[in-house]
């Protein structure tokens, strides 16, 4: 578990209705933020929503097809032709 505390945006305090919270992954391991209370919030393990994997499993395989696009550009490969 990681806690942030005294958190400062433009040097005040954020409300917690200008905080948007999500869940990220990160080395197989799905973590989300608690609520913001007392310009305190905390990132734990979090369990992910059948749709959330679902969601998951469609964002990477876009995420990979997205970084060959860009890798095949920046090698000088043409875009493919219509047919």
């Amino acid at each position: 578990m990681v806690r942030m505390f005294g958190l400062r945006v433009n040097s005040t305090e954020p409300r917690s209705a200008d905080v948007i919270s999500t869940w990220m992954t990160a080395d197989g391991t799905e973590l989300a933020p608690s609520p913001l209370v007392n310009n305190t919030f905390s990132i734990r393990p979090a369990a992910i929503s059948p749709a959330g994997k679902h969601y998951l499993k469609i964002a990477f395989a876009l995420n990979m097809a997205g970084k060959t696009f860009v890798a095949q550009r920046a090698d000088g490969q043409a875009l493919p032709h219509a047919l």
